[in-house]
Protein backbone atom coordinates (compact mmCIF):
# COMPACT_ATOMS: atom_id res chain seq x y z
CA UNK A 1 0.00 0.00 0.00
CA UNK A 2 2.40 2.67 -1.43
CA UNK A 3 2.11 5.88 -2.74
CA UNK A 4 3.40 6.56 -6.89
CA UNK A 5 4.00 10.20 -7.14
CA UNK A 6 2.20 11.36 -4.32
CA UNK A 7 -1.49 9.72 -6.05
CA UNK A 8 -3.29 6.72 -4.14
CA UNK A 9 -2.89 3.79 -5.99
CA UNK A 10 -5.24 2.32 -8.19
CA UNK A 11 -5.93 -1.11 -6.88
CA UNK A 12 -4.64 -2.36 -2.97
CA UNK A 13 -5.19 -5.35 -1.31
CA UNK A 14 -6.61 -3.74 1.87
CA UNK A 15 -6.52 -6.01 5.63
CA UNK A 16 -10.31 -5.34 6.29
CA UNK A 17 -11.68 -6.99 3.14
CA UNK A 18 -10.83 -10.24 1.23
CA UNK A 19 -11.29 -8.60 -2.55
CA UNK A 20 -8.86 -5.90 -4.03
CA UNK A 21 -10.16 -2.42 -3.71
CA UNK A 22 -10.96 0.06 -6.76
CA UNK A 23 -9.77 3.61 -6.34
CA UNK A 24 -13.15 5.37 -7.84
CA UNK A 25 -14.49 9.08 -8.47
CA UNK A 26 -17.12 9.81 -6.30
CA UNK A 27 -20.03 11.33 -8.59
CA UNK A 28 -23.18 12.14 -6.43
CA UNK A 29 -25.45 11.22 -9.50
CA UNK A 30 -24.05 7.20 -8.60
CA UNK A 31 -25.34 5.32 -6.66
CA UNK A 32 -22.15 6.34 -4.06
CA UNK A 33 -23.72 8.78 -3.06
CA UNK A 34 -25.40 6.31 -0.74
CA UNK A 35 -21.89 4.29 0.53
CA UNK A 36 -20.92 4.56 3.55
CA UNK A 37 -16.72 3.99 4.37
CA UNK A 38 -16.16 0.79 6.24
CA UNK A 39 -13.27 2.61 8.15
CA UNK A 40 -15.18 5.84 9.46
CA UNK A 41 -18.84 5.23 8.22
CA UNK A 42 -18.99 8.66 6.84
CA UNK A 43 -20.16 9.32 3.21
CA UNK A 44 -18.13 8.53 0.39
CA UNK A 45 -16.56 11.74 -0.96
CA UNK A 46 -14.12 12.28 -3.95
CA UNK A 47 -12.18 9.72 -4.30
CA UNK A 48 -13.12 6.28 -2.51
CA UNK A 49 -12.07 2.49 -2.51
CA UNK A 50 -14.32 0.40 -3.86
CA UNK A 51 -14.90 -3.33 -4.12
CA UNK A 52 -16.34 -4.44 -7.92
CA UNK A 53 -17.63 -7.85 -5.98
CA UNK A 54 -19.67 -6.33 -3.16
CA UNK A 55 -20.46 -2.88 -1.29
CA UNK A 56 -18.06 -2.22 0.91
CA UNK A 57 -16.15 1.14 0.28
CA UNK A 58 -13.31 2.67 2.02
CA UNK A 59 -11.84 6.58 2.24
CA UNK A 60 -8.13 7.18 0.80
CA UNK A 61 -7.52 8.22 4.84
CA UNK A 62 -9.29 5.12 5.98
CA UNK A 63 -6.88 2.76 3.98
CA UNK A 64 -3.58 4.27 5.35
CA UNK A 65 -4.66 4.60 9.23
CA UNK A 66 -1.64 2.48 10.85
CA UNK A 67 -2.56 -1.11 12.14
CA UNK A 68 -0.75 -0.09 15.43
CA UNK A 69 -0.63 2.92 17.79
CA UNK A 70 0.42 3.68 20.70
CA UNK A 71 -1.65 6.77 22.47
CA UNK A 72 -1.46 8.93 25.56
CA UNK A 73 -4.96 7.41 26.96
CA UNK A 74 -3.15 3.76 27.26
CA UNK A 75 0.40 4.37 27.45
CA UNK A 76 1.16 0.86 28.80
CA UNK A 77 -0.29 -1.18 25.30
CA UNK A 78 -0.70 -1.23 21.62
CA UNK A 79 -3.67 -0.42 20.17
CA UNK A 80 -4.95 -2.68 17.15
CA UNK A 81 -6.42 -1.52 14.38
CA UNK A 82 -9.96 -3.95 13.95
CA UNK A 83 -11.94 -3.49 10.73
CA UNK A 84 -14.92 -4.89 12.96
CA UNK A 85 -15.89 -5.42 16.61
CA UNK A 86 -14.60 -8.23 18.20
CA UNK A 87 -18.20 -8.02 20.71
CA UNK A 88 -21.52 -10.36 19.69
CA UNK A 89 -23.41 -7.55 19.22
CA UNK A 90 -21.10 -6.41 16.50
CA UNK A 91 -20.93 -2.84 18.41
CA UNK A 92 -18.26 -1.47 20.54
CA UNK A 93 -18.79 1.78 23.00
CA UNK A 94 -15.75 4.42 22.53
CA UNK A 95 -14.04 4.92 25.50
CA UNK A 96 -13.27 8.77 24.11
CA UNK A 97 -16.90 10.19 23.35
CA UNK A 98 -19.25 7.04 25.15
CA UNK A 99 -20.58 6.62 21.62
CA UNK A 100 -21.61 3.49 19.80
CA UNK A 101 -19.86 2.42 17.06
CA UNK A 102 -19.36 -0.43 14.45
CA UNK A 103 -16.91 0.38 11.76
CA UNK A 104 -12.97 0.08 11.97
CA UNK A 105 -11.68 0.92 15.74
CA UNK A 106 -8.60 0.96 17.78
CA UNK A 107 -8.70 -1.90 20.49
CA UNK A 108 -6.44 -2.93 23.42
CA UNK A 109 -7.48 -6.63 24.61
CA UNK A 110 -5.85 -6.90 27.60
CA UNK A 111 -7.65 -3.23 28.65
CA UNK A 112 -10.82 -3.42 26.61
CA UNK A 113 -10.76 -0.02 25.68
CA UNK A 114 -12.12 0.73 22.08
CA UNK A 115 -10.95 3.95 19.98
CA UNK A 116 -13.15 5.04 17.04
CA UNK A 117 -10.23 6.04 15.06
CA UNK A 118 -11.43 9.54 14.40
CA UNK A 119 -11.29 9.85 18.37
CA UNK A 120 -8.07 8.07 18.42
CA UNK A 121 -6.84 11.13 15.89
CA UNK A 122 -7.73 13.65 17.77
CA UNK A 123 -4.95 16.77 18.60
CA UNK A 124 -3.23 16.26 22.29
CA UNK A 125 -3.85 20.36 21.91
CA UNK A 126 -5.39 22.59 19.63
CA UNK A 127 -6.81 26.48 19.45
CA UNK A 128 -10.40 27.78 19.37
CA UNK A 129 -11.18 31.12 18.66
CA UNK A 130 -13.79 31.06 21.92
CA UNK A 131 -10.64 30.45 24.00
CA UNK A 132 -7.26 32.65 24.22
CA UNK A 133 -5.10 30.19 25.94
CA UNK A 134 -4.23 26.40 23.77
CA UNK A 135 -6.67 23.79 25.02
CA UNK A 136 -5.30 20.10 26.26
CA UNK A 137 -7.23 17.07 25.53
CA UNK A 138 -7.89 15.30 28.76
CA UNK A 139 -9.11 11.97 29.23
CA UNK A 140 -11.29 12.26 31.83
CA UNK A 141 -13.50 14.69 34.05
CA UNK A 142 -11.12 17.16 36.27
CA UNK A 143 -13.67 16.29 39.28
CA UNK A 144 -13.77 12.49 38.85
CA UNK A 145 -17.24 12.72 40.55
CA UNK A 146 -18.77 15.41 38.28
CA UNK A 147 -20.22 15.02 34.97
CA UNK A 148 -19.22 17.78 32.40
CA UNK A 149 -20.78 20.27 29.99
CA UNK A 150 -19.35 22.22 27.43
CA UNK A 151 -18.93 25.77 27.52
CA UNK A 152 -19.79 26.10 23.74
CA UNK A 153 -23.19 23.37 22.90
CA UNK A 154 -23.66 23.30 26.45
CA UNK A 155 -23.57 19.67 25.77
CA UNK A 156 -23.70 17.45 28.58
CA UNK A 157 -20.56 14.95 28.70
CA UNK A 158 -20.17 11.82 30.90
CA UNK A 159 -17.24 11.26 33.54
CA UNK A 160 -14.97 9.54 31.06
CA UNK A 161 -15.53 11.02 28.32
CA UNK A 162 -12.63 13.09 26.59
CA UNK A 163 -12.66 16.93 26.17
CA UNK A 164 -10.52 19.79 25.70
Amino acid sequence: MGIMNGQPEPEIHHFSHQHPLQLSNYLPQQTLNLALCSGCKLGASESIYCCTFCSYFLHISCSRLPQQITHPFDQNHILSLLPKPLYPEGLFNCDACGKEGNSFSYHCGLCNIDLHTTCASMPLMLSHQSHYHQLNLTFSSPDDNKSFSCDICMEQLGVKQWRY
